[in-house]
């Protein structure tokens, strides 16, 4: 995904957004602003007033989509770490796979469901007005229509591909079969809009581009995921506590905000620390940024008040295994383990990577390029 930023929270649910993302909602938002000027109704005030609205109730619905996914995971009593937005859809970071495949293929369908039940709903407001918001309502209801259809195809990285991998998963009980037959799904699927685009091309239909990108991103992310299915068999061979790395210098809970930025955050802006209490249990973390947001203005505050507690930490145990832990370590790029509350250890993606080649592959020098996509 690259670079992110947090943007806002919602239910303790942290909302980022990316270059991308910022790139395609600018497009929207012109796109927008260029159809309705062209009516030449409306002045350029009032024409780009109602494209940022488009584009709201657009990315709107997005995030929506993406909470289905989220609160359809807490019902499973699952964790989740983020939603980020990318172009036009964005990503739910959960551990949908550690409920089994039935959990695993209701957290994935929520997604379509609610943007079907979105598209109803956008079609219902654009019946019940008039004028131009009937228009963008009832547009608004066309794009979450055929945004449902396509997130249901049966291929990654849509949530369709999710969802074959945990019927399959189900039946065959072998998930790293149900990944491949998944990624498959997504070349087949992927070359289907591919030559649906090409047609579209053929006859002057300006929604080729839409078709043929779809289709070589399912087509380019069906074959990764293919490759990976066999390196990640590989991974559930060995356990976090075999791949991980000495954790970093605890900081007292009962320090300061000033003490703990002389004493670890000055020398290292990247690191997530970890917080412990007087027996030394973790109560939670604290890194360079979250200490600013308060730091900044009062750096003889509490430690506490400025931690991500706990329950909203990044951790790993030490008994998961490594194909597991790469993807609860997706996204932030590494993860505290715990024995409890007790610190063991910091896992990283170098770590896993460094597991795989002396293990796997065999390779004599630890600090050789990566062999984990």
């Amino acid at each position: 995904m690259g670079k992110r930023w947090r943007v806002a929270s919602i239910g303790g649910i942290p909302i980022f957004i990316t270059v991308p993302w910022l790139f395609f909602a600018a497009f929207v938002v012109w796109g927008t602003y260029r159809n309705l000027i062209g009516t030449r109704v409306l002045t350029e005030q009032q024409a780009l007033g109602w494209s940022v609205a488009n584009a709201a109730l657009f990315y709107g619905s997005i995030v929506l989509h993406e909470l289905a996914h989220a609160a359809t995971a807490r019902a499973f009593r699952l964790p989740v770490h983020g939603i980020t937005l990318v172009f036009w859809g964005g990503y739910t970071e959960t551990h949908s796979g550690e409920r089994g495949p039935l959990a695993s293929f209701l957290i994935a369908a929520a997604g379509p469901f609610s943007t079907l039940a979105l598209a109803g709903a956008f079609w219902l407001a654009a019946e019940a007005t008039s004028g131009l918001l009937s228009t963008i309502l009832g547009n608004l209801a066309f794009l979450s229509l055929l945004f449902a259809g396509l997130n249901a195809l049966p291929g990654f990285p849509v949530d369709g591909g999710r969802m074959l991998l945990a019927v399959v998963w189900g039946i065959t009980k072998d998930r790293f079969a149900a990944l491949r037959v998944a990624g498959w799904g997504g070349v087949v699927v992927g070359a289907a809009l591919g030559l649906v685009g090409l047609q579209l091309l053929r006859v002057g239909n300006g929604a080729w581009f839409v078709f043929a990108f779809i289709g070589w991103m399912m087509i380019n992310q069906g074959l990764q995921v293919s490759k990976q299915a066999p390196i990640l068999r590989d991974l559930s061979a060995g356990q976090v506590s075999e791949a991980m790395s000495h954790p970093p210098a605890p900081i007292p809970v009962d320090a300061t905000l000033l003490h703990a930025l002389e004493t670890h955050l000055r020398q290292d802006r990247s690191t997530e620390f970890p917080v412990v209490d007087g027996s030394g249990r973790v109560v939670g973390s604290l890194s360079f940024s979250t200490a600013a947001k308060i730091g900044g203005s009062d750096p003889t505050r509490a430690i506490r008040e400025a931690m991500t507690p706990l329950e909203r930490m990044r951790t790993v145990p030490p008994d998961l295994s490594l194909d597991r832990a790469i993807e609860w370590i997706a996204g932030g790029g590494e993860a505290l383990v715990l024995d409890g509350a007790r610190l063991l250890g910091r896992l990283t993606t170098g770590d896993i990577d460094r597991w795989y080649r002396q293990r796997v592959l065999g390779a004599g020098s630890p600090d050789e390029g990566g062999a984990v996509p």
